[in-house]
């Protein structure tokens, strides 16, 4: 796990099975409202995974990499089944 900060955020690189996710310490633009809960961000195939600041980053990085093994199962890159993401980004 690589550690890199930048001036408004922290950032953790997780490479765990072929994935590189990356945590942000701050909510996207469009999702700013949310921040009251919401304090870290990670980006899975379009979808994102929220958590508070209660939940350690260890846990974060493995809910964004069991999300991308369920839509990427056989770890190529793509999604498996475009359909499934499609549903889940509604």
């Amino acid at each position: 796990m690589k550690c890199f900060f930048l001036a408004d955020s922290f950032l953790i690189v997780s490479f765990l099975n072929g994935n590189s996710f990356s945590i942000s310490n701050s909510l996207p633009n469009d999702l700013q409202s949310a921040s009251n809960v919401f304090a870290k961000s990670v980006e899975v195939f379009g979808l994102r995974v929220l958590s508070t600041n209660a939940v350690s980053d260890a846990k974060v990085l493995h809910t964004a990499n069991v999300l991308a093994e369920y839509l990427d199962n056989d770890e190529n890159g793509s999604v498996d089944q475009p359909s499934v993401l499609s549903k889940l980004m509604g």
